[in-house]
């Protein structure tokens, strides 16, 4: 949950507070991450409210093990399709294949999407493991998500 006093400080903004993920949309996001291993997996979530209903896969143009960066016209394409869906960003996925699920500095400094979750999936440990993120003129705030 997005704190409420980030909320005060910033009334005229939406923000995310947890995010819901379809069963099918959260197994092909950790199917993407394992199968770009050993490089950063990236990619865009879509659907209505809170709910995750669409993964949009995207090349990691950097091909690196350690960034990811999205190819602007590919981001144009997607969000087009969104718009012809009836949905919405509501997240922004990327892997750590070495690190643990917590946003890079990196991450954080390039975050411009505060109404939109910020999903990183940790390659590191045996299984896969999920963290979500509200990124807001750099201040990192954890939340909630569930599988429904």
């Amino acid at each position: 949950m997005v704190d409420v006093a980030v909320k005060k400080l910033h009334p005229n903004r939406t923000f995310v507070d947890d995010l819901v993920f379809s069963p099918n949309v959260y197994t092909t996001m950790i199917q993407h991450c394992l199968q770009e291993r050993p490089r950063e997996a990236c990619g865009l979530l879509s659907g209505k409210g809170k709910k995750a209903c669409t993964l949009w896969p995207m090349t990691n143009v950097l091909q690196s093990p350690h960034a990811f960066e999205m190819d602007i016209r590919q981001i144009k394409a997607v969000f087009r399709q969104m718009e012809g869906k009836g949905e919405k960003l509501v997240g922004i996925y990327h892997s750590h294949p070495t690190a643990p699920p917590y946003p890079s500095r990196n991450n954080v400094v390039h975050a411009n999407y505060p109404e939109s979750a910020y999903v990183i999936v940790s390659l590191s440990g045996v299984k896969p493991e999920v963290r979500c993120f509200c990124i807001l003129n750099q201040q990192v705030i954890p939340i909630q998500y569930r599988i429904t």
